[in-house]
């Protein structure tokens, strides 16, 4: 859930952005749409949005300009984090995928064949004495 901006904008005074550096936060956040991190990671796993940065905790995402944004504490601004793919895209990589599938089918078929065509080879009998 998000924080309440004047909440927020208390917080970064108190990590030491300046007040231009807070109104920029204060713009970006009125323009951009807030993304829960559970549905960015939920595209990320359906392979809808291209990743640019590997977040390795819940961050608080915005969607703004085609883009996907998080706030960086060590620079004190936004930069983004990946972009979502467009329909082309999305629908080249799935003929493809559908193209490898096929030829590991053929594959697997034409090996399974080969194996049934080779003769067994018959053990010869033991001479008891």
């Amino acid at each position: 859930m998000q924080e309440p901006i004047e909440e927020y904008l208390k917080r970064l005074e108190h990590y030491g952005y300046t007040e231009e550096e807070r109104e920029t936060v204060k713009q970006f956040r009125e323009n951009a749409e807030h993304m829960p991190f559970d549905q960015y990671q939920f595209l990320v796993d359906q392979k809808l949005i291209f990743r640019t940065r590997k977040l390795k905790k819940k961050r608080n995402i915005y969607f703004f300009d085609d883009k996907l944004w998080i706030l960086n504490h060590y620079h004190k601004g936004y930069e983004y984090i990946g972009f979502f793919h467009s329909e082309e895209f999305l629908a080249e990589r799935n003929k493809k995928e559908t193209e490898e599938k096929r030829l590991i089918e053929e594959a697997r078929a034409e090996k399974k064949k080969l194996k049934q065509e080779v003769p067994v080879k018959q053990k010869r009998k033991r001479i008891v004495r």
